[in-house]
């Protein structure tokens, strides 16, 4: 046993040495080359990385569902200025600075421009004529920017679309109560579209893509819940009213202007009103929404009082007065440019 080990730890000549060293050497030649190759490899995929078209994500199939929502498939860029404009975002610096957003966006109150990115390409099962579904329809300034050109890192490929609610309602491509961008989508051939949000109020966004018998038919569902619930709204304000004036308790007058404001806020967010009043709703939708909420704030902190005015301790009575306080002040506060902040803290002490 002692004779192996010292046959292989001690040489028996100086040619059984130098064999050896070359072995060694010849293996570090290999390591040396292996490890520059994987040095390579990663120089180029960091490169890569960095690269317009490589940043975009993998593309979504639209094979034979007839709707497809898009959660999970944007990538998000945030806009802490909200002046930057689409050849600003097209621009490699920024555009390697969009991340993968798990859901559908889902921020609060914030002055911030959220773009969203997305790709996609169509199978033969899928009609080349489609729409971009956007919503909820209270979001101030929405644009979709949609490739039409070969090339997606020039802003020249992309047409563009104009949204939101402070967007009049005929320069829309289409009456909706939501938001509507029509696609056209060449079999096979990767289609990305960036689309640009900003609001004043909650920042929330959902996209879908949809066939156009699915749009037709998710619009009718759409438009036919909207308006049984604003119906039912309806139906119990005047009913909570008219027992006011039989029974004269003011607890049923509290309850249906309650209602009321919650009608008058729902009708204003819900995106009814660009069906009813297509002309004007862009200039009234957000006061009749500042109007509803701050409005059901107020009866609700004053139908509260009334209600449990026999066991109601003084602090929360308290608490309640300055949230009505606070409601009022919030319908006010869009006129003088503070609603985002004032609106957060209101909202918190609900």
């Amino acid at each position: 046993m002692l004779s192996i080990i010292f046959k292989y730890m001690i040489p028996s000549s100086p040619s059984a040495q130098h064999k050896r060293f070359s072995t060694l050497n010849s293996a570090f030649r290999t390591i040396r080359s292996a490890l520059l190759t994987v040095f390579l490899l990663l120089a180029l995929i960091i490169s890569g990385l960095f690269s317009p078209l490589a940043c975009l994500a993998e593309p979504l199939i639209l094979d034979k569902a007839p709707s497809v929502e898009l959660a999970g498939h944007l990538e998000r860029y945030d806009d802490l200025s909200g002046k930057k404009t689409f050849a600003d975002i097209l621009n490699p610096k920024i555009s390697s600075g969009f991340k993968h957003l798990k859901g559908s966006l889902n921020d609060g109150y914030s002055h911030k421009a959220v773009w969203l990115r997305f790709t996609m390409t169509r199978t033969p099962r899928f009609s080349e004529n489609a729409w971009i579904r956007l919503g909820p329809p209270w979001i101030d300034f929405v644009t979709a920017y949609i490739q039409t050109g070969t090339d997606p890192s020039l802003a020249a490929s992309y047409r563009r679309v104009r949204l939101g609610a402070h967007i009049p309602v005929a320069e829309r491509p289409i009456l909706d109560p939501d938001f509507l961008a029509p696609l056209s989508l060449p079999e096979g051939q990767p289609v990305t579209v960036y689309i640009r949000a900003q609001s004043h109020y909650p920042l929330a966004l959902t996209v879908m893509v949809h066939t156009e018998a699915e749009k037709l038919r998710y619009t009718d569902l759409n438009i036919l819940t909207q308006s049984g619930f604003l119906s039912i709204e309806l139906v119990f304000a005047m009913l909570y009213l008219i027992l006011f004036f039989r029974i004269g308790n003011r607890i049923f007058l509290y309850f249906s202007l309650y209602v009321t404001a919650l009608f008058i806020n729902y009708i204003s967010i819900s995106g009814v009103l660009s069906l009813i009043i297509p002309n004007s709703a862009f200039l009234v939708s957000n006061y009749l929404c500042d109007i509803g909420m701050g409005g059901s704030i107020l009866m609700f902190c004053i139908l509260l009082q009334q209600l449990f005015a026999p066991v109601i301790t003084t602090p929360v009575r308290w608490y309640l007065r300055f949230m009505a306080v606070m409601a009022v002040l919030n319908t006010l506060a869009d006129s003088f440019g503070y609603y985002i902040e004032l609106a957060s803290f209101t909202f918190l002490g609900v």
